[in-house]
């Protein structure tokens, strides 16, 4: 988990959240597109880059046929967001027809390319030569939710460094291939997926800290359906239907006495996950 996460007590509940507290912070609306730029790193869902007005670049994902590729990223983005796993900026991102994108802000230079290559390549170390812990507790807390959600493709792309001060800080992007259809499963990621064989190199060079995806799991256990809802009402309705939004929030409400996170736990356990 981010070192920089508030932890608050409310009611009993654990909740970490980022430094603004979730429920304070602004609706999700549109940004819209002023100018279009070729996409110079096409991913899978990436539609293409957009200039929006106040000039900031957003790379912006669209849907996959049946795949609900916009949907599914702003609501596990959100939920990340809310248990302070660090993300890019995010936005909904409308063009001049009112068709609207999932974008992700745009932090990518040569130069943070290679620094982020450095960062996850090499075991990061403090002023007297300690290991540092905070970047393998970061990645612990994404990994747990790619296998929450059976994200069975992570990779060292996934990541990107945003400038913090003097320093980077690292993010996760790109929840694409998350499937709420498997939250009342016990469907995970394979050894052969990039998700658990990358989760394997990262540990061994920054740290296996189980606890920390322990932690994640038990925050998600703990979250409040409200938080949920709120999440799922920012999604733009003609991104998935009510009837798909019934389903998923059915699934998410029934994953604190369903099958799925005691098998998580026992996977984390017994090495077949971590």
């Amino acid at each position: 988990m981010d070192e920089g996460a508030i932890i608050k007590m409310r009611k009993g509940i654990v909740r970490v959240t980022s430094a603004i507290p979730f429920e304070e912070q602004p609706s999700l609306l549109p940004l819209r597109i002023r100018d279009i730029m070729e996409a110079n790193h096409l991913g899978r869902d990436i539609a293409f880059r957009a200039v929006v007005y106040g000039g900031q670049i957003y790379v912006c994902k669209d849907d996959d046929g049946a795949r609900r590729v916009r949907a599914t990223e702003l609501i596990c983005t959100s939920i990340a967001d809310y248990l302070g796993i660090a993300t890019a900026p995010f936005s909904v991102i409308e063009d001049n027809r009112g068709y609207t994108y999932f974008g992700s802000l745009e932090n990518i230079s040569t130069a943070a390319l290679a620094t982020m290559k450095s960062y996850l390549s090499w075991r990061q170390l403090g002023e007297l030569g300690q290991p540092l812990s905070k970047p393998g507790r970061f990645l612990s807390s994404v990994h747990a939710l790619d296998l929450l959600f059976n994200n069975r493709d992570r990779y060292p792309s996934n990541f990107i460094l945003v400038p913090d001060g003097q320093d980077h800080r690292l993010c996760a992007i790109d929840f694409a291939s998350a499937r709420f259809s498997d939250l009342t499963t016990i469907a995970f990621p394979a050894p052969t997926d990039s998700t658990l064989r990358l989760g394997k190199i990262l540990r061994e060079l920054h740290g296996g800290h189980i606890g920390v995806t322990f932690e994640i799991i038990d925050h998600v256990a703990a979250m409040p359906m409200d938080v949920f809802d709120r999440i799922l009402q920012t999604v733009p309705s003609d991104w998935i239907s009510d009837d798909e939004k019934r389903v998923i929030r059915g699934a998410w409400s029934d994953l604190a006495n369903g099958v799925r996170l005691p098998a998580l736990r026992a996977g984390l356990r017994n090495g077949s996950l971590a």
